[in-house]
């Protein structure tokens, strides 16, 4: 029978092949899978590479604060204080990323802007924080601590002390109210770092809306987005709120024509928004308090600047460590009175004394005289001068 043998062949044949098919398919979603793995694994790798643009890493033992179910309102105060900044600042602030680090020391946080540490603080979840805003001789019972946002003297105290301290004229503030008011001073304070290209582009557009002309004819024709972000970063830096872009960009446009060096043209918004400006330090009494420079250190600094503009102010070391010294001295004295510690000079200077203290002194405020209406009224806290030998 001749027809058994080739049977068995075809038989044996097509076994073959559905073996071989089925390997085959076997083989390909086995690929697919490792193809499949390796770009979920490349996908998390990319992950590591981006950076938020602010973060706060938590120790264990502050994870209740931004559970709600155990009473934390960290979120919803971070909501608040992000809106507060558009009002306060002008900018959009972008969503802020908490997690949690166990490398961390529990009862510690730290905030990242670009994943670079810039502040930390400690929280005692069992206590509240008191501070005195006045010296005081009756004893609080607490754990001896600083204010993290301002760097104050304060105490960690039992929560059934809240009714004593506060009868004492201390202000007590609950354990989410110190890391929001800590990240919300960083955010003032940093918020020149926060502002990059891509938010200048969205805060334009947003102007644009209803401010076409002034944009279409600054934008890219005078300037680029990026000389823009330049300007509003230097007016972020010294405080200056942006949020009257408008006036902003009305006053580039006129000048951006005649000069593209971002720190000039600054200088005119300064003084386009002067009212702006000043207004945040009169007091309650309508007095500018200020430090003053003495005219004949105010001609040795315009001297000075004028034999090289580029480079900025450049002190011989001991008259750099006499200047210091001397605004040491007088903006202790403002900060005890109340004051903000002010300093005020020349237009021609200003910008360039900020930059040549701010290193030392970062929070003094350096104004000038054309900044400053002729209504309001100046009170010399001290004059700024060296020595005589000098």
């Amino acid at each position: 029978m001749p027809t058994l043998p080739f049977f068995v062949l075809a038989t044996m044949a097509g076994f073959v092949a559905r073996t071989s098919a089925k390997a085959e398919k076997t083989a390909l979603a086995e690929e697919a899978q490792i193809a499949a793995r390796e770009e979920t694994e490349e996908e998390n790798i990319e992950r590591y590479l981006q950076v938020d643009p602010l973060e706060i890493e938590i120790g264990y033992s502050l994870i209740p604060l931004v559970d709600e179910e155990q009473g934390g309102d960290l979120l919803h105060r971070i909501t608040a204080i992000r809106k507060q900044c558009a009002i306060e600042l002008g900018i959009i602030i972008p969503p802020i990323r908490i997690r949690d680090n166990i490398s961390l020391e529990p009862d510690k946080y730290v905030i990242k802007i670009r994943g670079v540490e810039v502040a930390e603080g400690r929280i005692l979840m069992s206590r509240l924080l008191a501070l005195s805003s006045e010296p005081t001789s009756q004893k609080l019972e607490g754990i001896p601590t600083k204010d993290p946002a301002f760097n104050l003297p304060a105490l960690w105290i039992p929560v059934h002390l809240k009714d004593k301290a506060e009868k004492m004229n201390y202000t007590v503030v609950e354990p989410d109210a110190v890391l929001a008011t800590h990240l919300r001073e960083v955010i003032k304070n940093h918020a020149h770092e926060i502002l990059n290209r891509q938010n200048v582009h969205e805060l334009i557009e947003n102007v644009k809306k209803e401010n076409t002309t002034v944009v279409e004819e600054l934008v890219p024709n005078l300037l680029t987005i990026g000389q823009i972000q330049k300007v509003l970063q230097n007016l972020l830096r010294e405080k200056v709120p942006i949020r009257d872009l408008v006036t902003i960009l009305e006053v580039l446009a006129d000048h951006a024509a005649t000069t593209k060096d971002t720190d000039v043209l600054t200088e005119y918004v300064r003084h386009a928004l002067a009212k702006t400006i000043y207004k945040s330090y009169v007091s309650t009494d309508g007095v500018l308090y200020a430090m003053v420079l003495e005219p004949r250190l105010e001609n040795l600094l315009t001297e000075n600047l004028n034999q090289n503009k580029e480079m900025g102010l450049n002190l011989e070391p001991h008259l750099l460590k006499q200047l210091y010294s001397k605004i040491k001295l007088l903006a202790d004295t403002m900060s005890n009175r109340g004051n903000t510690p002010l300093i005020l000079c020349s237009p021609m200077i200003r910008l360039y004394f900020k930059r040549l203290i701010e290193m030392a002194f970062p929070q003094i405020v350096v104004l000038s005289y054309s900044e400053i209406p002729p209504d309001v009224e100046i009170q010399s806290i001290g004059t700024i001068g060296l020595d005589n030998e000098n």
